[in-house]
């Protein structure tokens, strides 16, 4: 949809405009509503098969600088920088992604028979 400036159209074409792109956004809500539902069918029916990543947050440093005076001072502060671990699973058939933080111990078999080691691996819910 082609629109002028505006500043240019008239009060009739500027509600007639408005109509136009109101009855245009319900149209396209209506749309998204219905692939969510097609899409959230899809997966739910879907037998996953999950390829899980590790994903981390990383949250970058910064300085807040001191402000105010008087009784109203307030120091400057450093805030150090910080990861997050967080695993991220997709279904290698329809794509639906989950995304954790939490997760648990678990005993894995070495590669040498008789061996063993205690592992975190990811919980999903």
């Amino acid at each position: 949809m082609q629109t002028e400036p505006l500043l240019s159209l008239s009060d009739t074409e500027r509600q007639q405009q408005a109509a136009s792109l109101v009855r245009e956004i319900a149209d396209l809500e209506r749309r998204l509503w219905m692939r969510k539902q097609n899409l959230q069918t899809l997966q739910s029916d879907c037998r996953h098969d999950w390829a899980i990543a590790y994903t981390p947050e990383h949250w970058q440093g910064y300085r807040i600088e001191a402000s105010g005076g008087g009784s109203d001072f307030t120091p400057a502060i450093n805030v150090g920088p910080e990861t997050v671990r967080r695993w991220t699973r997709t279904c290698k058939h329809c794509r639906k992604q989950q995304v954790t933080q939490r997760t648990k111990r678990e005993q894995h078999p070495g590669a040498i028979p008789g061996t063993a080691a205690e592992v975190e691996v990811p919980v999903f819910d």
